[in-house]
């Protein structure tokens, strides 16, 4: 075999192996082409730590135009704006995964809108965790829901309307939403304990009723966890 054809030969085994899926199963986000994005496969690891077996096999990446990126459940991926990708493209990958992930684990019920503070909460945390920000976010989170708090902004009631509540990423928006949903999160896992809240997230999987899964998980209804959420955000000091 002279050097030309070893060549040949020596590139197409490279390219045979690593088309293979014992070679795929290694990699879980790809971009349109299919080619893998090892950069982003940390986070994988980390949503599986939460989410175990509810973590999409395969997600794909997808850059989009404009300010707004979101995720597309029906073809497991998620659509990176522009504007995320210059200011922060794995916390963006990593919270529109979280969605991915969030949807299978409760089946389906997370993006209902009653359910969406909870789904827009915990993928601020879980950014924040990727992001090596957490004790940051939260302090900042808290404080934002504190003032809302104080400003007598806040219920349960108002966030379970989420359209109305946050408003379109076209248009108007009220981006105090995603900390408020975060601030819930943060006063569940800790005064519940993060088991319980995913507890939770499973219990409206089977229920979608907030106050029937509150009541199964934490046997109180909304009226109760209400004030203790809000006393929560009242008794916990913020800079």
């Amino acid at each position: 075999m002279n050097r030309a054809v070893f060549i040949i030969f020596l590139m197409v085994t490279i390219l045979s192996i690593t088309a293979s899926p014992a070679f795929s199963e290694n990699y879980h986000f790809f971009n349109l082409d299919n080619r893998p994005l090892p950069q982003y496969e940390f986070i994988y690891r980390e949503l599986v730590k939460y989410f175990q077996d509810s973590v999409p096999e395969k997600i794909t990446v997808v850059n989009t135009t404009g300010k707004a990126s979101r995720f597309d459940y029906g073809k497991e991926r998620v659509l990176i704006s522009e504007y995320h990708l210059k200011s922060d493209p794995v916390g963006i990958v990593a919270h529109e995964s979280c969605h991915l992930s969030m949807e299978n684990y409760t089946k389906g019920a997370s993006v209902k809108e009653e359910f969406r503070f909870l789904d827009e909460g915990f993928a601020e945390i879980f950014q924040s965790i990727i992001n090596n920000k957490f004790e940051e976010y939260k302090n900042e989170a808290l404080a934002v829901a504190a003032v809302q708090n104080r400003k007598s902004n806040l219920s349960l009631a108002r966030v379970q309307r989420w359209s109305e509540y946050f408003g379109s990423p076209e248009t108007k928006t009220n981006f105090h939403a995603y900390p408020v949903g975060a601030s819930f999160v943060f006063f569940a896992i800790d005064t519940y304990g993060m088991e319980r809240f995913f507890a939770l997230l499973k219990d409206i999987g089977g229920t979608n009723k907030l106050d029937e899964s509150f009541q199964n998980v934490f046997q109180k209804g909304i009226p109760v966890m209400e004030k203790d959420w809000l006393d929560y955000l009242s008794t916990t000091e913020r800079e």
